[in-house]
């Protein structure tokens, strides 16, 4: 027969060692391979050999089945150190009538020429080589008893099972069951089955180990804006889900910085140090200066803001005393972050250490002293706790905040801003509690609205006038704000909140229009619906076509704007920022507009200042007359009714209203409500008592209407996301719309004045409000629509009026 000797000292035989009999068998072309266990390798340490009984004992019992693979003791009677020639001559002398190979691994070729009477080995006997890790063969002038064959490489060496059986970690992947049994009882393969998990569960915590310095400062920066950026508000908490959410975000930058090689990742890491704490400590300079944190309008301003201004603005804003507010704790992390690299960068850690901390082992082991293993050891029990808290943080993150996960990619999705302002008004938006996600979200929106704007600055090249017989010399149009037509006098509230009003009423100075809604519930989209000529159900969008002021300064008029909403400043919301945006661009500022005030006010008492300083400014030179167009925007019943109102107002109170359904925090709430809406009409009166001896027509409408607690129900506010029924419309799309006259237009403008009246029972809703000012003015011009202007004979009385581009609100009037 044609045997091969595979010899070795087999401590312990493993799986590596049977399957490659089972392929040297096939290659070497053999009847058996028999694996001849050394008692003594004269090459190796005879203290690191486990008994030669147990090696052959283990041996034994691992080929038991196997017919062609056998165990053979020879080497055991023979003298030690085994010399593998004494051990080929004298089994050629026991067994004459076989064939001996010898079979050796290619790092036993490497240095084979250290082994004794090598040459008498490769002149008798045929010599099998088979490859091994790490080893390269010379296959040219090889002896000619010697080949190479083609077998696996094996990732298991019994050096690696003597490891793990030292450790106390589980050996059953690496050696035939019988083996496992002997060497490590079930007991032990317990506590290695427990190591190995806690090898396992280290893993996770890994992308927070190799960026740790990148995870700890980032979460402070994060915490600390978190925590320290709230407004001094009542109610206003940090966000609950902070410590949660930012361990998670962190996690996955962490986690996709560990698979970048190392150098390029420290390059990263710098790049992001210098984004994450500029942005941060401009998010909280914003915040302790403007008590805003980063906004739309704020990214604006900056972007318009030149050299010279950007030098005088942080010598007036930036002192010293800033490090003793919130910023300075950021300042001193960012000092603590820079000490604690320049600490690290001069320590060393002992190689095996570093090997073994970043899953890398190696023969370093060894060579470690008792402490430096203990570390180690502790070092990895640790790394498995921590990985099992990392993955409860993970999967705890993951549940809690995947709904404002999924809210903020649906906020970033969304194709023009008024989307996103909607969006904003849900109850489920999304929560951007980090200053790099505030500016993320600031640039997105920009960008939406510089889409729009781009639209409207290349349209204002194409507005024109055919002509216009300024049938009005002077058109004001006061807008108001969240303003419940039910709770007013003129149209049967029974508190007097608008006497000033009813008394014109009955004078025949004011005519009501009793049938008006708006078209959303949303200032900006009502803006941006009243400010174009472009109508719900036209095609389009509403910046493809004019702005009315426009026309009306291309026409000759004179025209102001003064609003105490619509400017931009430092903490302007989102939702002014959508409603705004196309009013406060600079070119299209100045296509519209020839006078604009340039304050607002914390009351509406402040636009009467506005309009008395502005009312005489001087007129366009382009401009021949004196015919005016004044656009007055009122803060009106916005949001905080108890702000909207001075002291003296205060004429209702929580025991006036005897409404069962309501808790004595609501019956505050509706006081204060009817307390705006009556300075309200102070406001506009006293507006009107500056307009009384001019000939002038005045058009009042308010954006949109508010829950103010109608049929007692406790509800105030506005429902964004509630379907649109009639009661809804009825609380907040129904608006109060007038218009007054003075006493000279009334006498000069019969005509006008007979279709007022008689259109103040028509249908209307204010997206068409610009048709009807055009009318007034007497302006021609190609986007202008009769059919969507009241006082003309073709109105169309018949047209849908979509509330919120979802409901007809005639067929909820006919349903109701």
């Amino acid at each position: 027969m044609r045997i091969g000797i595979l010899g070795g000292s087999f401590n312990p035989i493993h799986n590596g060692h049977i399957a490659l009999a089972h392929h040297l068998l096939e290659e070497a072309q053999l009847d058996e391979v028999w694996l001849m266990v050394s008692p003594q390798n004269p090459l190796k340490d005879e203290e690191l050999l486990t008994d030669e009984s147990l090696r052959l004992e283990l041996a034994t019992k691992a080929l038991v089945g196997e017919s062609r693979i056998k165990v053979s003791d020879f080497e055991f009677s023979m003298p030690r150190p085994s010399y593998t020639y004494d051990t080929l001559k004298a089994l050629s002398k026991a067994y004459p009538d076989d064939t001996f190979s010898l079979l050796i691994g290619g790092d036993n070729w490497e240095h084979f020429s250290q082994w004794r009477d090598n040459d008498k080995i490769v002149e008798e006997y045929d010599v099998v080589v088979y490859p091994r890790p790490g080893s390269s063969i010379d296959n040219t002038n090889l002896p000619p008893r010697v080949r190479i064959v083609d077998t696996p490489l094996y990732d298991v060496s019994s050096t690696e099972v003597r490891r793990r059986l030292a450790e106390g970690e589980d050996i059953s992947p690496l050696v035939p069951p019988c083996v496992a049994e002997k060497l490590q009882p079930k007991a032990a393969r317990g506590l290695s089955l427990w190591n190995k998990g806690m090898r396992l569960l280290s893993k996770a915590f890994v992308p927070i180990k190799v960026n740790a310095c990148f995870f700890i400062f980032m979460f402070l920066v994060g915490y600390t804006c978190c925590m320290l950026e709230v407004p001094k508000m009542k109610g206003a908490k940090p966000y609950p889900l902070t410590t949660i959410e930012l361990f998670f975000d962190l996690y996955a930058v962490c986690l996709i910085l560990s698979f970048i090689p190392r150098k390029i990742r420290n390059w990263i890491r710098s790049a992001m140090y210098v984004i994450l704490y500029t942005v941060s400590i401009v998010d909280m300079y914003c915040f302790v200066k403007f008590k805003s944190t980063l906004t739309p309008t704020m990214l604006l301003l900056v972007g318009e803001t030149n050299s010279d201004e950007a030098k005088n603005f942080f010598s007036a804003y930036f002192d010293w005393d800033m490090f003793a507010s919130p910023l300075g704790i950021l300042v001193g992390i960012l000092a603590a972050h820079i000490a604690c690299a320049l600490l690290l960068s001069r320590h060393t850690t002992h190689p095996a250490v570093r090997h073994k901390l970043t899953g890398r082992w190696g023969r370093m082991y060894k060579k470690m002293s008792p402490s430096e293993k203990a570390k180690v050891s502790i070092g990895a029990a640790a790394g498995g706790i921590l990985g099992a808290l990392s993955i409860w943080m993970l999967i705890n993150g993951w549940i809690e905040t995947s709904a404002n996960k999924e809210a903020t990619a649906r906020l970033l999705s969304y194709d023009n801003i008024g989307e996103v302002e909607h969006e904003l008004t849900r109850k489920d938006r999304a929560t951007l509690y980090l200053p790099i996600y505030r500016l993320a979200f600031s640039i997105y929106a920009n960008q939406l609205a510089s889409k729009q704007l781009d639209k409207l600055i290349e349209g204002t090249g194409r507005v024109r006038v055919d002509s216009c017989s300024f049938r009005s010399p002077h058109i004001v149009l006061i807008i108001g704000e969240s303003y419940n037509k039910h709770h007013s006098q003129l149209y049967g509230y029974d508190r007097e909140t608008t006497p000033l009003q009813l008394e014109r009423t009955k004078k025949g100075e004011m005519v009501v229009f009793d049938d008006v809604v708006s078209c959303w519930n949303l200032t900006s989209f009502v803006f941006k619906n009243i400010f174009s000529l472009h109508a719900v159900g036209d095609s389009g969008e509403w910046c493809d076509y004019p702005l009315f002021p426009e026309l009306f300064r291309k026409a000759g008029y004179n025209v102001t704007f003064i609003t105490n909403q619509f400017l931009p400043q430092a903490k302007e919301a989102v939702y002014d920022f959508s409603g705004g945006f196309f009013l406060n661009n600079p070119h299209l500022s100045e296509a519209q507009f020839d006078v604009r005030n340039q304050k607002l006010h914390k009351l509406d008492g402040g636009v009467i200042i506005e309009y008395d300083r502005l009312k005489d400014s001087i007129p366009n030179p382009n401009v021949n007359g004196n015919n005016k167009l004044t656009i007055l925007h009122l803060m009106g019943q916005h949001t905080t009714y108890g702000y909207r109102y001075p002291k003296n107002f205060k004429r209702y109170h929580a025991k006036d209203y005897a409404w069962p359904a309501l808790s004595h925090k609501n019956k505050m709430i509706l006081a204060d409500y009817d307390n705006a809406t009556l300075y309200n009409d102070y406001i506009i009166d006293e507006l009107l008592k500056r307009m009384e001896d001019e000939e002038v027509v005045v058009v009042h409408m308010s954006d949109h209407g508010e829950e103010a607690f109608g049929n007692g129900q406790p509800l105030y506010g506005r429902l964004h996301s509630a379907v649109v029924d009639y009661r809804l419309a009825h609380e907040e799309f129904e608006v109060p719309f007038w218009i007054w006259t003075s006493k000279k237009y009334r006498k000069a403008h019969p005509d006008v004045m007979r279709r007022i009246k008689a259109a103040s029972h028509l249908p209307f809703m204010t997206d068409n409000i610009s048709h009807l000012l055009l009318y007034l003015a007497g302006i021609s011009c190609p986007d202008y629509r009769s059919d969507y202007c009241p006082l003309e004979d073709d109105y169309n009385a018949q047209r849908p009026r979509i509330l919120k581009g979802q409901v007809d609100y005639n067929k909820l009037i006919e349903e109701k």
